[in-house]
């Protein structure tokens, strides 16, 4: 009798054991389901990947983390380095501020394949003119529907709307277009 009273005990042991292990494994499962609908969210729902860019963003170690990692990847994403500034042209003048003034653009680009590089209209146009100096800056916009003489590769140009100059000549016509029409 007290054999199988120890052999009892023996079985309920293991059988706790056993209950104990499930228990662990089940929590895994639930820890790793959770992680997995965490990250679907995160990269599928713009919204949830919104809140969570902005929620590690502001704090001191999400900023040092973006800032010391996302460099290289938000550098990566926003230079063209197929942009050929040898092809920039301007007009022959002298200015007595051009060594004042340094002048950017920006192309809003009207996409909708991801095709940034020839065919897609730039519907928004800036020019921002930083002076060297002072650091103050001035934003111009450039109306899409303004006639401009438009610049093709190959330095032959047309009159149409200043948004076509994107589509017919890339980054380098759309700035060729700009400097040439408005002496920049």
């Amino acid at each position: 009798m007290n054999m199988s009273k120890n052999n009892k005990k023996s079985k309920e042991s293991r059988l706790k054991k056993i209950s104990i292990k499930r228990k662990i494994l089940i929590g895994f499962e639930v820890f790793f389901a959770v992680i997995v609908l965490i990250a679907a969210g995160v990269l599928f729902i713009p919204s949830v990947k919104a809140f969570a860019i902005q929620t590690i963003t502001s704090s001191s170690i999400g900023k040092y983390w973006i800032k010391y990692y996302g460099k290289e990847s938000y550098n990566n994403s926003i230079y063209d380095f197929e942009f050929d500034d040898t092809k920039i042209e301007t007009n022959d003048m002298e200015y007595n501020y051009s060594t004042e003034y340094t002048n950017f653009i920006i192309f809003g680009i009207d996409s909708r394949t991801s095709q940034f590089d020839g065919g897609t209209n730039s519907d928004s146009m800036l020019i921002v003119s930083l002076h060297n100096t002072t650091g103050e800056v001035k934003i111009a916009s450039i109306y899409r529907d303004n006639y401009m003489r438009v610049y093709r590769p190959d330095g032959d140009y047309f009159y149409t709307k200043v948004n076509a100059a994107y589509s017919v000549g890339g980054a380098e016509g759309a700035i060729n277009t700009l400097n040439k029409n408005l002496d920049l």
